[in-house]
C-alpha cells in the first residue's frame, strides 16, 4: 500500500506548504479554499529517489530516432490524477511502473516550471 502524502500549493504566495503548516491544518479546509490547490503523492519515486506528485513534470526517453542510433529522444510529461488513477501523460502510470523509476527524472511541476511543457 503505497503512503498518502500531499502536498499544497498556495496561489497568493506561490509556493508550496509542505511539512507542520500542513498537519496542523485540515487537508479538507485546503480543499475547499480557492488559495490552495492540494496535490497528492503518487507513491512513486524517479531514478534519482525524488518523491512524485501530481502536477510534477517528469522527463524520460521517449523512444529511440532508428534501429542504428541508440540516442534516446527526450520528452517531458505532466503527472495528472483522473478516473482513480495517476496519468503520465495519456497513459496510466501502473503501465509504466518500471520505466518511471529507472529512467524518468522530476525537472519541475506545473505550477514553479510551466514553461517546461511548452514546444
Amino acid at each position: 500500500m503505497r503512503e498518502i502524502k500531499f502536498r499544497v500549493w498556495d496561489k497568493v504566495h506561490k509556493q508550496f506548504q509542505e511539512g507542520d503548516i500542513i498537519r496542523d491544518y485540515v487537508i479538507g479546509e485546503f480543499v475547499d479554499d480557492p488559495e490552495f490547490e492540494v496535490t497528492q503523492y503518487t507513491g512513486l519515486t524517479d531514478r534519482y529517489g525524488a518523491e512524485i506528485y501530481e502536477g510534477d513534470i517528469l522527463r524520460g526517453p521517449k523512444y529511440y530516432e532508428s534501429e542504428e542510433s541508440t540516442s534516446p529522444v527526450y520528452d517531458q510529461w505532466k503527472v495528472t490524477y483522473k478516473n482513480c488513477s495517476f496519468y503520465l501523460g495519456y497513459s496510466s502510470i501502473e503501465e509504466d511502473l518500471d520505466w518511471i523509476g529507472n529512467e524518468c527524472e522530476v525537472v519541475g511541476n506545473v505550477y514553479e516550471n510551466p514553461e517546461l511543457l511548452e514546444n
